[in-house]
């Protein structure tokens, strides 16, 4: 592994190397690398923490978001970590790189995105940093709280014969990016709702908070770079193989908003990312749809032995799912 580049190894490979390097946490209930966020542990007290950055040319284009769009979201999908694990968003951090030739009334429209962002998920800005770069990026670092008696939700509790969910949409927002990214604006109500779906990411909070509590929730993590790639982490974690239902994902998106971008449903599903929905793992039975009324929810598959994989299964046909999706080292991981 030493011999080759950071690129071609890829997102997966080079955060396998850096817990082989960095070794397990030492200290009593903490969670360190592997997982949405880490948890430290401080007398009775949880926090969970975790970091995310989104960079100008390469997460996001300035070409249809506002400035204060732009700082909403990196608060959000940040944010999204922290629920994931069943904690609640506390404060965040935020390192801006800024261009020299920013205008004033777009960096206040950007704080202000930040702060609305924060405050909309319970939290509050309590620092950072600035510097100057060629493009606008945001690393933003959002700490979060559990509950009184709540246990983090962790990647790597899924068990056999669990269901497997999704909360909130899939494959809406890469429509969206590349809509915006298109000369051709959105034209209908579909089309406009996987634009928002990009522009305005929108956690499950009150499923989340349902699921930190629940003990029918074995495993949960957030779909951010595509529910492919993202289902392997999760069952790589447990040690679990899973079977995925193709109807369930080729029903996730519109077929004439996929056809309009020039993908299918199911690529769109499986590897578009900027979902920020809920993946998890779940005894049988256990009223996931009733507890995220009003947001979608899909039934995806289920937990199986590690030995067969993961497979997608369509009619009669069985095929290995393979961890496609973003990698920010690679684009769209094969």
């Amino acid at each position: 592994m030493s011999a080759a580049s950071v690129g071609a190894l890829g997102e997966r490979n080079l955060v396998a190397a850096i817990r082989r390097l960095v070794g397990e946490a030492r200290s009593a209930g903490t969670v360190g690398p592997g997982d949405d966020a880490a948890v430290l542990r401080g007398g009775t007290e949880q926090q969970a923490w975790s970091v995310d950055r989104q960079r100008e040319g390469i997460h996001f284009e300035s070409r249809g978001l506002a400035r204060g769009e732009i700082g909403h979201r990196a608060v959000t999908i940040a944010a999204s970590d922290i629920w994931a694990m069943g904690a609640e968003p506390r404060w965040v951090l935020c390192a801006l790189e800024l261009p020299a030739e920013l205008p004033m009334t777009e960096f206040e429209d950007l704080i202000k995105g930040l702060r609305d962002g924060a405050l909309e998920a319970g939290a509050e800005i309590v620092g950072g940093d600035v510097g100057l770069a060629e493009s606008l990026a945001l690393g933003t670092t959002v700490g979060g709280q559990f509950a009184t008696g709540v246990t983090p939700l962790l990647r790597s509790g899924a068990r056999l014969g669990d269901d497997l969910w999704v909360v909130g949409e899939l494959g809406w927002a890469a429509a969206g990016r590349a809509l915006l990214a298109s000369p051709q604006a959105a034209v209908d109500e579909q089309e406009a709702r996987c634009v928002a779906a990009f522009r305005r990411p929108c956690t499950p909070v009150a499923f989340c908070r349902w699921a930190a509590a629940s003990p029918d929730v074995h495993a949960m993590m957030d779909v951010s770079d595509g529910l492919g790639i993202d289902l392997h982490r999760l069952c790589e974690e447990s040690g679990i193989g899973a079977e995925v239902v193709g109807e369930a994902l080729v029903e996730a998106v519109p077929s004439a908003v996929a056809a309009s971008v020039g993908s299918t449903p199911l690529d769109l599903a499986l590897q578009g990312g900027d979902d920020y929905a809920m993946l998890c793992a779940t005894r049988p039975g256990a009223g996931v749809a009733e507890a995220a009324a009003g947001v979608t929810t899909r039934c995806i598959g289920a937990v199986t032995d590690a030995a067969p994989g993961i497979v997608l299964v369509a009619g009669d046909t069985r095929t290995p799912l393979h961890a496609t999706g973003w990698d920010p080292f690679r684009g769209v991981a094969e």
